[in-house]
């Protein structure tokens, strides 16, 4: 799943991709994002379901370059949970 989201180069089609795919999972533990992330983080907040609308147009901007930019790797690992959050199918 984060594979192919991975692959899409528009952050909001790929954040929208790992959604649609993740609806009938579950965080069993705190889902944990690597830190290099972070700054990226404070402006989605929410990286599922970001609220484009309270973003500044740079911002939204900012993302969306960043993005772009990133490898196909880096992506999957923004895109992935780490070990401390493993999903879960739901109940």
């Amino acid at each position: 799943m984060a594979a192919t989201a991975a692959s899409i180069s528009v952050l909001g089609e790929a954040l929208a991709e790992v959604r649609k795919e993740t609806e009938s999972l579950y965080y069993t533990r705190e889902y944990s994002l690597p830190t290099r992330y972070s700054d990226q983080w404070s402006l989605l907040r929410d990286a599922l379901s970001p609220d484009w609308s309270v973003m500044s147009r740079d911002e939204a901007l900012k993302l969306g370059a960043w993005w772009g930019k990133l490898p196909v790797d880096d992506r999957r690992e923004f895109l992935a949970p780490t070990a401390s959050g493993a999903p879960a199918a739901a109940p």
